[in-house]
Order: structure tokens, then C-alpha cells, then sequence
């Protein structure tokens, strides 16, 4: 049977940056933007405090003093180790990422200082709050046989059906229906943390639209563009069975080159 560990993911961040600046000799705080804040676009990061690297740049400025003291050691005078502490001290200028107790916030202040504006110095506090964005669940958890999605899942099994030769598989898309059908042990053979898809060599197939859509859903042609990749994936596995695998990183690779070739229209007899 087909089946597919996933790996781990990253998880998607948004940050909000808010600036405030001092100007001397009052150091009156005040929001440099008619804007109470900036929000950033989401991005992806292991962890919270990754995140929070990626936003005051910190992570960048470790990847700068490791590449200098690297050049340090090389027979070149070029850098020297004040260009280390020059980036060490825009790290050292950022406080500690505090995290939520639920951790799904951290905040951490950035602090620029010896700054001039029309002659006149100033001081800046720059305020970063990254939020983790939850995985968002389909509206509904359970997919109607006559909707657009089931639709065009089915039409890309009949597809790839015809073009590998091979019988049309019954397929599930929701675990209600498969867990009905082959009893409670297809919850644990049907997480997503387990697998994505899995064929039944006998002509059934599950594929996790769900996980997908966690996954994918805020874009919808990334969403379809894998989940028909899972469709032939799994349709792959019901056309060669046991004479395809993918074990081993050799085989993997095999499978990987047929699967790309079905999705490209490759038809076998």
C-alpha cells in the first residue's frame, strides 16, 4: 500500500513592527508613522523564536559574523574584528524575545540609538510583535460528492486512469466515510501525521484533502497543483504495486521521475 510519512513543516508567522522615537534633549516618546503599526507579510520559521530572528534581522546578522570570522582567518586583511563587533552590536541592541504563555506571540524590542535628523539626535525604539498563524481547517471537515473539489478530484482519477491503463479506484476524501468503511484501525492509517495519501493495492484510495488545505489552502494553485500530485502518487502505486516502491532514497527517486512523468501526461500501457 501506498503510504507517505510527511516531514516536518514550517510554521507561517506574521509580524507587527511599531517605531518610536526620542528626540533629544526631552526624550518624549512618540509613533514615528501616522500608522500605529507595520504588518508584515506571513512568512515561514521553525520556531517562534526563529521568527522573531528572521524580523529584527538577528538571524542575519549571526549569518554576517560567522562569513567574517570565517575572511578573519583566511590570509586576507580585508575584515577585521571590528567588522565582527559592528554586527555583534546590532544583535546585542535587540532584547530577548519574550513569549506568551500559550506561545503563539513573542515580542522583542530593537533599540537604535546616535542617530542625527537635521542635525537634531534622536533615539529609536522599534517594537516587533510576531503572532503564529494557526492552521486553518476547511470550512467544512466533511466534502460533498456533487462540490467542485470532489469534482475535480474524480475527473483526475478517471485522467490518470486511462492514461496509466488501469481501473478506476474507489476513492475516499473524507474520514468519516473511510473510517465507516474499514473500521476504527483507518483513523490511525489516515492522520496526517502518518501519510497524505495511501492506496489499497485492492483498488481503493485515501487521500487527506483536509491536510492539504491546512497545508496549501491560502493558495489555491499551490492547493491544487500538490494535491494532483498526491492523486498520482497514489494512482502510481495502484498501477505497478509492489514492482514500485519507494524504501530507499534510489527508489524513491525512481518513483519520484514516474510520478512527475504521469502528472506531465506520460501515458503506460
Amino acid at each position: 500500500m501506498g503510504k507517505r510519512k510527511t516531514c516536518k513543516t514550517q510554521k507561517k508567522f506574521t509580524t507587527e513592527r511599531t517605531t518610536y522615537r526620542a528626540t533629544h534633549p526631552d526624550f518624549i516618546w512618540k509613533m514615528t508613522s501616522k500608522m500605529e503599526a507595520q504588518k508584515f507579510h506571513m512568512f515561514a520559521a521553525k520556531s517562534i523564536t526563529a521568527a522573531m530572528d528572521k524580523s529584527t534581522d538577528k538571524a542575519y546578522e549571526k549569518g554576517v559574523i560567522r562569513n567574517l570570522e570565517s575572511w578573519i582567518r583566511s590570509p586576507s586583511d580585508k575584515y577585521t574584528e571590528a567588522d565582527v563587533k559592528k554586527h555583534q552590536d546590532e544583535i546585542d541592541n535587540i532584547s530577548e524575545t519574550i513569549i506568551s504563555e500559550d506561545g503563539m506571540t513573542a515580542t522583542a524590542n530593537a533599540y537604535r540609538g546616535d542617530r542625527r535628523q537635521a542635525g537634531v539626535p534622536y533615539s529609536e525604539v522599534v517594537h516587533y510583535k510576531v503572532v503564529e498563524v494557526p492552521n486553518e481547517v476547511m470550512k467544512s471537515d466533511y466534502i460533498k460528492s456533487n462540490s467542485k473539489l470532489a469534482k475535480w478530484i474524480n475527473k483526475k482519477i478517471a485522467k490518470y486512469a486511462e492514461q496509466l491503463n488501469c481501473s478506476i479506484p474507489r476513492v475516499f476524501i473524507n474520514r468519516r466515510d473511510i473510517v465507516e468503511r474499514f473500521g476504527e484501525s483507518a483513523v490511525a492509517m489516515t492522520r496526517d501525521s502518518e501519510c497524505i495519501g495511501r492506496c489499497w493495492f485492492s483498488g481503493t484510495i485515501w487521500l487527506d484533502v483536509n491536510y492539504h488545505d491546512k497545508k496549501w489552502g491560502d493558495n489555491p494553485k499551490e492547493f491544487k497543483k500538490h494535491l494532483n500530485h498526491t492523486i498520482a502518487h497514489e494512482m502510481v502505486h495502484l498501477k505497478w504495486k509492489t514492482q514500485l516502491q519507494h524504501k530507499g532514497s534510489k527508489q524513491r527517486r525512481a518513483f519520484d521521475r514516474r510520478v512527475n512523468q504521469v502528472v506531465r501526461g506520460v501515458r503506460y500501457d
